[in-house]
């Protein structure tokens, strides 16, 4: 299994609806649970290219996790009841 067919798996999506369905809901959890070992920085630096057209790259494993939460994960708003508002 390649990154396109781990993602559309656990999505429950086509691998082009990874970059073409805008109503998809990526979660940080879901980007954080791929094992770091599973996939090699030059396949995380693909799917970034690809998701992004281009703009991405990273130079760990870590930091394409980052950039792809970033990319695709809806920031959280911030908990009204937490004291700084995070």
């Amino acid at each position: 299994m390649d990154i396109y067919q781990y993602f559309a798996q656990k999505l429950h999506c086509q691998e082009s609806d990874l970059r073409l369905k805008p109503g998809l809901i990526w979660s940080r959890g879901l980007v954080e649970a791929v094992p770091e070992s599973l996939f090699s920085l030059n396949q995380w630096n693909e799917f970034l290219s690809y998701l992004s057209v281009g703009l991405l790259s990273a130079s760990s494993v870590r930091e394409a996790k980052e950039a792809l939460v970033g990319l695709k994960c809806p920031a959280r708003s911030p908990d009204p009841l937490s004291k700084d508002g995070l």
